[in-house]
């Protein structure tokens, strides 16, 4: 099972006219797939395992499994080569394999609503060296093993001197068999019991290389993040609904179950890859993803909606997280797993001062959404609050999900405090192997540097994130070595609200007692004895549109309206009597413009001689490019 994007199939609707059917994967129809929604099934990492004295054990469970819905689950585990064969534990705990060979295990969650999601794991079993012939491949070296934040993972170089086969996409997993001193323990890793999963990596198309003169294969190996940089999705437009009928509706939509519908419908990574979300989410109206790839999909979205970035740890799962600058409390939301203290780097720190601000201005905003029967409220807040520091670049950012404005006033207030931060990050040559610290999830240290540890005499006692981290075996020594770049983690000034002028009204603008002439974005198109009058607006936004003053009796026939880009737009058309009157809807209700084109029937037929035509919008869904709409009638 590899890493692929699903691509959806789109035909036209055989019993409607300008209707389409949506298919998943080809030719899966919707029935209540977005209502009872699923489950991100974890059940760990792909495992290398040692048979020592007779047996081997992994041990399995679902830590991290989440259900969208918040459902309860039934389990169904199958492990191949493994003793028990099964488990309908949501632990199944320690599971124990005496054969070499290289196996799958699989589990199947289902909901109480009945959704069924499944995801496999490889599980690689040899002999301990000295205990049998089937073993790891032990004639290897690494150049570097590195990851960061910014590279939402790891990448290593490996050189191969064993004869095995190799090949691209193939799952290369790491295994640490530590001593410290005389004890035999290994330390570190994400998920329960899984300490000697040092590095779960997938070799990268066409870095494999084979060195004739040595018997050798050299590549890169990198996290399952490169692998979803690769492969390029389909575009994914998905709103909430109450009720969904359709693909493209789904039940009160949030950024989680957004995550979800597109890992689970568009790309294999659910089958292989555990998933967790760390954050307060949000309510959201709409979830649209371009065509890009996988990776950049999903992280798009998490920086545009709730400053949250995607990233995977050494043994491979991916995290969707909300970054703690965006936290109400930053440093009060993360405990510090460690305390860094001189004893455990080597050699100098190196430590980055500012002396003046890197940003001067910071501009955030966004719509508190209470959800698909609810309200929306627009939001904007600044930092430092009215006009820019002196120095340092402008930073805005539009279009988050967001609870309340002083939610977002603090938000605003700690980003800028954390881009300006005094001392924003620390390198240390570790003195230690810190296998519990990693770039994924986001965790806190709390670094402490005496005035003597520097010889610029710096003295800190600050929280601080690990950002990125590379890794290198000693052979020497026999021990592995770490450099970490941390970045400090500060609590700003909630910054100040910022005052959004109140909308234009619905129902058209005042206009004098005059005649108005046609406007360009208005053409009117007599036809014989038929005339159609017909708005072109580029960008529509909500409110009125003046069109002609008729000059005999009309009858309405029907009106045809499409937009292009975006979603939708709700519109009507009035009759006024007079510019600065009343008007009188020709519609009987607002009717709704989408990208395919459709036509509403008037309600109202009659428009006598001297009427004012307008064009009513009272709502736009999406990026909307451009709306026309046509009144056909006899006169």
């Amino acid at each position: 099972m590899e890493i692929w994007p699903i691509f959806p199939r789109i035909i036209p609707d055989p019993a409607v006219t300008d209707n389409v059917i949506f298919y998943k994967d080809y030719d899966i129809a919707y029935t209540n797939q977005n209502t009872i929604l699923g489950t991100f099934v974890n059940a760990g990492p792909h495992r290398p395992v040692l048979i020592e004295n007779g047996t081997g054990t992994v041990y399995y469970s679902s830590n991290g499994i989440y259900n969208v819905l918040g459902d309860a689950l039934s389990f169904n585990w199958a492990f191949e080569g493994g003793t028990p064969t099964g488990s309908v534990s949501n632990t199944p705990g320690n599971v124990a394999y005496t054969v070499p060979g290289d196996y799958v295990t699989r589990i199947i969650v289902t909901s109480a609503s009945g959704a069924v999601d499944t995801t496999y794991r490889y599980v690689s079993v040899k002999n301990k060296i000295g205990e049998g012939s089937t073993t790891p491949t032990i004639r290897w070296e690494m150049t570097n093993l590195a990851g960061s934040r910014g590279e939402a993972g790891y990448s290593a170089e490996f050189t191969v001197f064993d004869n095995i086969t190799i090949d691209e996409n193939a799952v290369v997993m790491l295994l640490a068999d530590d001593w410290y001193g005389g004890t035999h323990q290994s330390l570190g890793g994400n998920f329960p019991n899984a300490e000697k999963i040092f590095f779960v990596g997938y070799i990268d198309k066409g870095s494999l290389k084979y060195n004739y003169r040595e018997s050798s294969y050299s590549f890169t190996a990198s996290s399952i993040t490169a692998l979803m940089k690769k492969a390029s999705g389909f575009s994914v437009s998905v709103e909430t609904s109450a009720a969904p009928d359709t693909w493209f509706k789904l039940l009160n939509l949030d950024c989680r179950r957004a995550i979800y519908h597109y890992l689970r419908w568009h790309s294999t990574v659910l089958n292989t890859t555990d998933f967790e979300f760390n954050g307060t989410d949000y309510p959201i109206q709409y979830f649209d993803a371009d065509r890009t790839s996988l990776f950049d999909s999903i992280d798009s979205f998490l920086r545009g909606t709730l400053v949250g970035t995607m990233s995977s740890d050494r043994q491979g799962r991916l995290y969707a997280e909300v970054e703690p600058m965006a936290y109400s409390d930053p440093t009060g939301s993360f405990t510090p797993v460690m305390e860094i203290t001189n004893r455990d780097w080597m050699g100098q720190p190196e430590i980055e001062e500012k002396h003046g601000d890197t940003v001067s201005y910071v501009e955030y905003g966004g719509v508190a959404y209470s959800g698909t029967s609810g309200t929306f409220l627009a939001l904007l807040a600044d930092a430092p609050g009215g006009v820019p520091a002196f120095r340092g670049d402008v930073e805005k950012n539009s279009g988050l999900a967001l609870a309340d404005q002083t939610q977002l006033n603090a938000l605003t207030g700690n980003i800028y405090a954390n881009k300006n931060s005094r001392y924003p990050s620390i390198s240390l040559d570790m003195a230690i192997p810190p296998r519990n610290l990693d770039i994924a999830p986001y965790e806190t240290v709390q670094v402490i540097v005496n005035s003597g540890d520097t010889v610029r005499g710096i003295a800190l006692n600050k929280l601080y994130i690990p950002d990125t981290a590379s890794w290198q075996y000693d052979p020497k020594n026999q021990i592995l070595l770490s450099s970490i770049t941390f970045l400090n983690l500060v609590n700003g000034q909630p910054g100040e609200t910022i005052t959004i002028p109140d909308a234009p009204p619905e129902d058209g603008f005042d206009q004098p007692g005059i005649d108005i002439p046609n406007i360009p974005i208005f053409t009117p198109v007599p036809i014989s004895n038929s005339p159609t009058y017909t708005w072109v607006i580029k960008m529509p936004g909500v409110g009125g549109i003046p069109g002609p003053r008729l000059p005999q009796d009309h009858t309405a026939l029907r009106v045809d309206a499409y937009c292009v880009g975006g979603t939708s737009v709700t519109f009507n058309i009035e009759i006024f009597s007079s510019a600065g009157g009343g008007g009188t809807d020709i519609l009987a209700a607002d009717a709704v413009a989408t990208t395919t084109a459709g036509t509403a029937v008037p309600a109202v037929s009659a428009i006598p001689l001297g009427s004012w035509l307008w064009l009513d919008i009272s709502s736009v869904s999406g990026a909307v490019s451009e709306f026309v709409v046509t009144l056909a009638t006899s006169g």
